[in-house]
């Protein structure tokens, strides 16, 4: 997936690997509380959706970091992490855009971040697995580019989806993602 290659090839496969990812959140973050009004009417409850991600994000990082940097496998330390995140993010992305219980969405909003942190956290540990020092920072400003590209596209490609149904910016987003980490 992911092998050492030179210069801005290899920062752009890097950058390329989190667009979908990037999309997937900023879509979750942007239209969750759309759908969740519908089934509640607390802002509280919306709230606590949101807070799901705190949660996973205190967590999580702390066990899969030090596991990576443990794992050694033919695939690398860092793929087998996050081709186990990959069904998870695809899971609670496509139960959110079917779903229409406000805690069955919960949970899929739980799995959905503790795929998207288990992912993040072993692509990060990529930059210092691949590249060499002296190339980090234009590896940083081509993923930086590419997140960009990816929040745009979530914010205008969402918007316009939910004229579709509620449910048409998860659906679309979750074979984004997967389409994208095959590709990367």
């Amino acid at each position: 997936m992911l092998a050492r290659q030179n210069g801005s090839r290899q920062w752009t496969v890097l950058g390329f690997a989190v667009m979908g990812l990037t999309l997937a959140t900023t879509v979750l973050a942007f239209y969750l509380p759309i759908i969740l009004n519908n089934l509640t009417a607390s802002k509280v409850a919306i709230g606590f959706a949101g807070s799901i991600e705190g949660f996973a994000a205190l967590a999580i990082p702390l066990l899969v970091g030090p596991a990576s940097d443990r794992t050694w496998t033919r695939f690398g330390r860092r793929l087998p992490y996050m081709l186990a995140a990959t069904p998870l993010i695809f899971i609670g992305l496509l139960a959110i855009s079917i779903l229409n219980s406000y805690w069955l969405i919960i949970a899929a909003v739980g799995i959905f971040f503790t795929g998207y942190y288990v992912y993040y956290t072993a692509y990060q540990a990529l930059y210092p697995d691949t590249l060499p020092k002296n190339e980090y920072g234009r590896a940083w400003a081509y993923q930086s580019l590419f997140q960009g590209l990816a929040v745009g596209l979530a914010l205008l490609g969402g918007g316009a989806l939910l004229n579709i149904s509620l449910g048409a910016p998860f659906l679309i987003s979750a074979f984004f993602f997967v389409l994208i980490a095959l590709a990367s």
